[in-house]
């Protein structure tokens, strides 16, 4: 038969310990958030500054400038508004988030391409939380 050697546990102290202390800048959690914070600033920033005023055109064309339109068109196999006619087959892809976003923006008359530039800005600060 085996047995184990255990070393004997420490002395557990007299009194209360030292108070555990926190970073001058906060807890892992906030400075996280802070970053993420600050770099969404700074990418909106960015693209607010590139041709304010003015569309990017990031996806299509009826998601940003007539959700309801489009979100309807998705019931039809067929659909004759856009281009020459098409099967709208793949576009049920566009229904979650983006046609709620622009509808919600659309809702709240956000100009257009400042809800470009948020929406984009959103997508990157994610993508950055991601790598944090």
């Amino acid at each position: 038969m085996t047995s184990a050697v255990h070393p004997p546990r420490p002395a557990a102290p007299d009194g209360p310990g030292p108070e555990p202390t926190v970073p001058a800048d906060g807890p892992p959690q906030a400075r996280s958030r802070r970053w993420l914070l600050g770099f969404w600033a700074a990418v909106f920033a960015a693209f607010l500054a590139v041709s304010p005023g003015r569309m990017t055109f990031d996806t299509k064309l009826g998601v940003v400038t007539a959700p309801g339109r489009f979100l309807g068109d998705l019931g039809e196999l067929w659909h004759s508004r856009s281009g020459f006619g098409g099967i709208a087959d793949q576009y049920i892809g566009y229904l979650v988030p983006m046609l709620p976003y622009y509808g919600t923006a659309e809702l709240l008359r956000v100009p257009t391409w400042l809800a470009e530039r948020l929406w984009l800005s959103i997508i990157v600060a994610t993508a950055f939380w991601g790598a944090l």
